[in-house]
Formats: C-alpha cells, sequence, structure tokens
C-alpha cells in the first residue's frame, strides 16, 4: 500500500492510492512536560487547547514548515512483572502505550511467547522470559522459585545507565528486593490496585513486606485512578501525588465496544430486571 503523508504547520493529512485523503487533523500535540508523554494528538489535542493543567502543555510542533520540537527518547524501559503477563491486561496496554509514543521497551516476565502481534513484531520491543514454576512438590516448588528469583534480579542487573525500571505489581518488587533500591532514581512503581501493606510470603499473615519503603524512594508512582492517587499519597506519606495511568485498553476510543461484548449487551438489553453494576476492592 503507497501512503503519502503530508505534515503542515497546521493540519496534517494522510492519504492512500486507492482511498484518497483518509486523515485531516490539526497539526498538534498535548504532552505532559514532566515526562514528556504524549497525551494526545490530531483532534483530541486541538481541543485541549486553554484548557490544559500547568504541567500539559497542547503545542503545534511545525512553525513555518519546519520542526520546532522533537525529542525521541534514546535509552530502554524495563518492565518487570511477576508471573504471567498475559494475566495482566493493563501490562499489555502499559508497553502499547509506551511503544506508541517511541519508546524501547524491554518486557522481563513469563509467558512473553502469547503477546499480541501488535507488540512482538515491533522493532522496539525485546524481552527476557522468566521460566514459570510449576510443581507438586513442594521442596522442587521452592528450589525452582529461587532459581526464578536469580532470573529476575540477573535480568535487572543487565539495566544500562539511563535505562528507567518500570515495575508493574508488587510482587515483583518484593523479588528483586534491595537490590531494586540502587535504581530509585530512576524506578517507576506501578500499583494495579490499592495496596497498603504486602506479605513476606504467599499466604503469610504476619510477616509483611516493606512496600512503603520501595514507594517512598521510587522515582515515580503510577496508579490506574485519581482517588486512588491521593489515597495512596497519604497512606504511604509520599512526597508527590502518584501519576494516573488508567487500566483500560489502549487502542479502545471513548464509545467504541469490543465485539467479544456485542452479545452480553443485547443480552443485557432483552433483561427486565435492572441490573447495577459496580466495582469493589
Amino acid at each position: 500500500m503507497n501512503i503519502a503523508i503530508d505534515i503542515g504547520t497546521c493540519n496534517t493529512q494522510v492519504a492512500t492510492k486507492n482511498k484518497g485523503v483518509i486523515i485531516s487533523e490539526p497539526s498538534v500535540i498535548t504532552y505532559d512536560t514532566y515526562t514528556n508523554s504524549i497525551i494526545a494528538v490530531g483532534d483530541m489535542a486541538y481541543k485541549t487547547i486553554g484548557k490544559t493543567p500547568e504541567r500539559v502543555k497542547a503545542t503545534f510542533p511545525m512553525v513555518d514548515g519546519a520542526v520546532s520540537a522533537s525529542e525521541l527518547m534514546e535509552n530502554m524501559i524495563r518492565i518487570f512483572i511477576y508471573e504471567n503477563v498475559m494475566l495482566y491486561p493493563p501490562t499489555l496496554n502499559l508497553i502499547e502505550c509506551l511503544l506508541n509514543n517511541d519508546y524501547k521497551v524491554h518486557l522481563v516476565a513469563e509467558g512473553v511467547k502469547n503477546l499480541p502481534t501488535i507488540i512482538a513484531e515491533d522493532k522496539r520491543f525485546s524481552y527476557t522470559e522468566i521460566k514459570a514454576v510449576k510443581n507438586s512438590n513442594i521442596f522442587l516448588r521452592l528450589k525452582k522459585r529461587g532459581i526464578k528469583t536469580k532470573g529476575y534480579r540477573a535480568a535487572l542487573k543487565d539495566t544500562m545507565d539511563g535505562d528507567i525500571v518500570w515495575t508493574v505489581n508488587p510482587s515483583v518488587v518484593r523479588t528483586l528486593g534491595k537490590e531494586l533500591l540502587e535504581y530509585s532514581d530512576r524506578h517507576v512503581m506501578q500499583l494495579m490496585e490499592l495496596t497498603d501493606t504486602y506479605p513476606m510470603f504467599r499466604g503469610a499473615k504476619i510477616l509483611k513486606f516493606n512496600i512503603k519503603h520501595y514507594a517512598q524512594k521510587a522515582w515515580k508512582i503510577v496508579v490506574p485512578e485519581e482517588n486512588r492517587a491521593y489515597i495512596q499519597k497519604v497512606g504511604w506519606n509520599l512526597e508527590k501525588l502518584p501519576y494516573v495511568l488508567p487500566n483500560k485498553p489502549y487502542y479502545l476510543k471513548s464509545g467504541e465496544v469490543q465485539e467479544d461484548m456485542l452479545p452480553v449487551i443485547e443480552e443485557m438489553k432483552m433483561e427486565k430486571r435492572k441490573k447495577i453494576i459496580y466495582q469493589c476492592r
């Protein structure tokens, strides 16, 4: 397919040989000035002009036909997740978001061979796969878990100067342990759920892992919702309010419904009784 792209000072157009112009939107970018991450482009970005908070800026990157602001991060973001990555859809959304914003991503996790094609075939994406621990014998399971822990920590040691270490669940923070504190100045700690305390061992009720200490040392804290940001800030005595990154599909647009949800929606329409949908912790 032949594609032509015209990036103008005011408007950007994309055209194909068979369909003609398929995209025509304002040449506007809205980005976070603290992290340099892109929030919106085109029509969505244009709607934010004059309506953004102090830390967010909407700008026209083209001035008199020349690029006035361009910055591509050369270092890599290393994402660590304990267990099978396919069991954590928000992590897939995070990877897609980072790749779409031209970041290089290296994933350390289990189950990486089953990743969606859009991620696996991206040239900016790489991974280290950690073997899963599956054994009914408790002694063999403990032995393999020790090998698994060494695998995660070895991957952490491979982190180069300038690389960002991004953890996406408390389990991997606990696994990396004190060695993670060496990267506190570039550690992004993401929490999918509200977290107060965390056990030192799975199922342990008395021995607690001091996850609060790692959060206070981390460079950035990321949570999925604004209210949780304030709760975690107060609960952990954080100096700054955590950043918000919603736990939702990255490529799902407002008003768009996934195909597998359509039968469920149709069934709900036929139901005469009222349905109350709520989320609880």
